[in-house]
């Protein structure tokens, strides 16, 4: 009635403004009832001869939209179905003038309907860099029941181009931050802006570029979930709270943290639940209270390494706002009134940056970055560097699982077993007719046909290689979210040429390691579950192809070893392994000697009822360290534990690398996880996995003297009175090689925090060097003064010795045992030392300087140190006032005075 009554007040108006105004209003009706047919239907007309517009998709850059040659990143595809049927939609894209590699998209898109999805691409890897962009070619596909047809697009072609940005040799950084909404006052966009102020100051003084490109914002409420769709990120920014929920964006967001990533969390705009949310048990720190301030000074933190930093001072009648926490911190870089302003934060081979004051603390009065933000600035905005993959050196491991199979013992043990038969069969028959001189003749038939029949029982083996897919993995526990990083490669062997129906669940991608190979097409489809699979994939026969992926995967129980000291050395309990058989577990700390472990000899084995619920105990005593570049127990290895300890040299050939991180790890061999990979079934499938597992170290037992490995010794560089040595590389472990100076370095070995109230009883080292006519001086510190206490002339070969001193085992103030490793000079530098001072101890960055203006004859001896090793015996009281206790690693922080 409302309608009819509205539309008679429209009509009286257009009759009384006349005959011209009636033919307009006509037309307007007939226009308006050809755009609306439901509406004229309901009125009980006959619907107009109108067709309702084609389903569309549209393909655009998401997320980071900014592409590196042979990174990864995500794309929108966006479908629109205004029909009353439900379709199936299918779009693929190529890049560049690589028609023959597709990645596609299959996704259903209800009638009526708009629906946004994502497609992960990837840039190929011989782009040019001197190219500023790619173009991108979409095209969407239907089945028409006789193969694979082009659905034009609204201009008539079959392709829809468009060019994608490339910055391939710049610094991108990502990010977080709501679109503005304006709350009435005006300060949240003051708030923004100087946000925006800050960060782009911070950047343009770290990086030095001739281009300024923007932050990547990314507005939307949830990150791209694609496979590795933040590649092309170097470090992200969080200034909000509004990721909370997507728990697949933060899934991506943590793994590409702990590849490499940088993360700055301004605690003073993001939540501590949405830190827990991200970190987890890698968050150690709880917020106090907000304060603000007028007049403060930014001052250096206790952790922070780097030249001294003068206080800087901060006033302003608009106070700032400042978040107050408490907790351990690993690095303190500066502090506000006692509290920590900023501070770092390793997760995996990432670290996160977290500042707890506002942004206009950081900067100066002429909107420049203050000093400390110009510290925390050179440090953050970096270029993330690629992680390292563990997996494809198993690849040699592998392919040696693929090739002729030795013949099962049930064969032979039947041809012996029918030769044995026969044999004594006639035997005993011709023995009873007394004809025993025919055995002359059965007996060596019988041999020969019984060789005969293995030979070609073996050569048939040998020449019958079977279709196999051999996978192998390096799983990494993160026990902070109990979540594991998965590298997988497949060695994939066929003895028919033949499509391999490669897929994988969600979660996981297997590409092949020369993806992009024009020898053959390629397309990666991508399906609503987050399954893929790879269409036109063959397998050509008598080759062996490699295939690889990365995966993140959430664990069904906690998997770690959780343990302590004892008499013997370090002793622990391995849970959530469950019923899985595992063997050759080792304890590494990269770049430190590895300690086999074996399972405690005094425990009995848990029958198979309880075997899933009963962790088992692991002991790794002193007596089993292991030598330098051995990985595997035992005299006589087999042939698996030799492919074993060549694959753990490969990895740790580069130990500045961490592939298993900074932390003190377990590392056991058992079967692979099901990913849900999935080969064609004429493939026969075996494998083996490397778990590394995070240790958890309990304090001991007090009042008893406990052992601790070297393993779990650091050995860092102690910068002196003469500065850092660098004879020393404490990322790798090496000292440097034929140096013919002598020299002094200074030590400092550390050991777990959970050792922080230990008091040592003695320490034992072990030393491998060659320095012939010099002599070995090792010095402690006693009552604040280095003191010899251990000295050796002439010393060649590997030398043990212990220091049980009290006095020289007192902990440093930098939190550790400080110790002086030197060498000193020949009796030929000796004697010229009266005569030219300047051969003296040399500044350890010296190493092998010639003095300058030097006539006499350079000294040619050389020396070289090999490794260092320690091991420590200490003791807890149980009162802890009796004890000079090492300080704990940590920060641990109180709350200081209030505004």
């Amino acid at each position: 009635m409302i309608f009819e009554h509205r539309a008679a007040n429209r009509v009286a108006i257009v009759c009384d403004w006349g005959l011209p105004c009636l033919i307009l209003a006509s037309l307007v009706l007939l226009h308006s009832s050809k755009l609306c047919p439901v509406a004229t239907a309901q009125d009980g007309l006959d619907p107009p001869d109108a067709t309702i517009p084609d389903t569309s998709v549209n393909v655009s850059p998401t997320g980071v939209q900014r592409f590196a040659k042979g990174k990864w990143a995500a794309m929108s595809a966006v479908g629109i179905n205004p029909s009353d049927q439900d379709t199936e939609e299918v779009v693929s894209v190529y890049l560049g003038d690589h028609p023959d590699l597709q990645f596609s998209r299959r996704f259903w898109l209800p009638a009526h309907s708009k629906r946004q999805t994502w497609l992960p691409i990837q840039i190929p890897p011989a782009t040019p860099l001197r190219d500023q962009q790619i173009t991108s070619s979409m095209m969407r596909i239907v089945d028409s029941g006789d193969g694979e047809v082009f659905t034009e697009n609204r201009l008539g072609m079959p392709l829809t181009k468009r060019s994608l940005m490339l910055t391939n040799a710049e610094i991108n950084t990502g990010l977080i931050l709501e679109p503005p909404q304006w709350d009435g006052s005006g300060m949240s966009e003051s708030s923004r802006a100087d946000l925006y102020t800050m960060l782009y100051a911070a950047r343009d003084s770290a990086i030095n570029s001739s281009l300024e490109l923007s932050l990547v914002n990314f507005r939307s409420d949830f990150l791209p979930p694609t496979h590795r769709s933040l590649d092309a990120l170097d470090q992200m920014v969080i200034a909000d709270d509004h990721l909370k929920h997507d728990t697949s964006g933060l899934l991506q967001l943590r793994q590409w943290l702990r590849d490499g990533g940088r993360i700055w969390i301004m605690l003073d705009r993001v939540a501590s639940a949405s830190v827990q949310t991200l970190l987890g048990d890698d968050m150690t720190f709880s917020t106090v209270d907000r304060v603000q301030w007028n007049d403060f000074q930014i001052e250096a933190g206790a952790d922070r390494p780097g030249q001294p930093f003068e206080s800087e001072s901060w006033s302003s009648e608009i106070p700032v706002e400042m978040v107050r926490v408490m907790g351990d911190f690993n690095e303190v870089s500066f502090q506000i009134n006692g509290m920590p302003a900023a501070f770092w934060q390793p997760v995996g081979r990432g670290e996160v940056l977290f500042t707890t004051a506002s942004t206009r603390a950081w900067m100066q009065p002429d909107q420049t970055p203050g000093r400390a933000l110009y510290e925390l600035s050179q440090r953050f905005f970096e270029p993330r560097m690629k992680a390292p993959r563990s997996g494809p050196a198993m690849i040699p491991m592998l392919d040696q699982e693929i090739g002729y199979q030795i013949p099962q013992r049930w064969i032979a043990g039947l041809v012996l077993g029918i030769n044995a038969l026969l044999i004594l069969g006639f035997g005993c028959w011709w023995a009873f007719q007394r004809r025993l001189e025919r055995m002359a003749i059965l007996i060596p038939v019988s041999a020969l046909t019984s060789a005969v029949l293995m030979i070609l029982v073996g050569n048939h083996y040998a020449k019958s290689v079977p279709s196999t897919v051999a996978t192998g993995q390096v799983v990494r526990v993160f026990d902070a979210t109990d979540q594991a990083e998965v590298s997988t490669v497949h060695s994939v062997y066929s003895s028919d040429a033949g499509d391999l129906a490669l897929k994988s669940n969600s979660g996981t991608l297997t590409l092949p390691l020369n993806l992009g190979d024009a020898s053959q097409h390629q397309r990666l489809v991508w399906n609503d579950d987050q399954s893929s699979q790879s269409i036109g994939l063959t397998q050509p026969p008598g080759v062996v192809r490699h295939f690889f992926s990365d995966s993140t995967v959430l664990l069904d129980q906690p998997l770690k070893l959780r343990g302590t000291f004892d008499a013997k050395g370090f002793r622990g309990k391995l849970q959530g392994l469950g019923d899985r058989k595992w063997e050759d577990a080792v304890i590494v700390a990269s770049p430190g000697p590895a300690t086999a472990v074996v399972a405690d000899p005094s425990e009995r084995a848990p029958s198979s009822q309880d075997s899933a619920d009963q962790p088992a105990t692991l002991v790794a005593t002193t007596d089993n360290l292991l030598a330098p570049d051995q990985f595997i127990s035992g005299a006589l290895l087999s042939d698996t534990q030799r492919m074993r300890q060549e694959f753990y040299r490969r990895v740790f050939a580069t130990p500045e690398e961490q592939p298993f991180g900074r932390e003190t790890s377990l590392l056991i061999w058992t079967d692979p996880l099901d990913l849900g990979d999935q080969f064609a079934d004429r493939f026969a499938r075996r494998g083996t996995a490397l778990l590394s597992v995070p240790i958890q170290i309990d304090t001991p037992v007090p009042d008893a003297d406990f052992q601790v490995p070297a393993t779990f010794i650091r050995t860092e560089t102690f910068a002196g009175h003469r500065g850092v040595s660098f004879v020393f590389n404490p990322r790798t472990g090496r000292w440097l090689s034929q140096l013919t100076k002598p020299t002094e370095t200074e030590l400092l070995f550390r050991f777990p925090a959970e050792l922080a109230t230990m008091t040592l009883k003695q320490v034992r080292l072990k030393i491998k060097l060659n320095a012939p006519s010099r002599s070995l001086i090792v010095q402690a510190m006693v009552d604040g003064q280095p003191t010899t206490v251990y000295e050796q002339s002439d010393p060649s070969g590997t030398i043990e010795f212990t220091i049980d001193r009290a006095d020289a085992l007192q902990w440093h103030r930098d939190h550790g045992l400080w110790l002086s490793i030197g060498i000193s000079k020949t009796q030929q530098q000796v004697a010229s030392a009266t005569t030219d001072p300047a051969d003296d101890l040399d500044s350890p960055a010296d190493g092998n300087a010639a003095v300058i203006g030097e006539t006499k004859e350079i000294e040619s001896t050389t020396w070289q140190i090999d490794f260092i090793q320690m091991e420590a015996v200490g003791r807890i009281e149980s009162d802890p006032g009796t004890t000079a206790s090492l300080a704990t690693p940590h920060v641990s922080t109180r709350l200081a005075g209030t505004p």
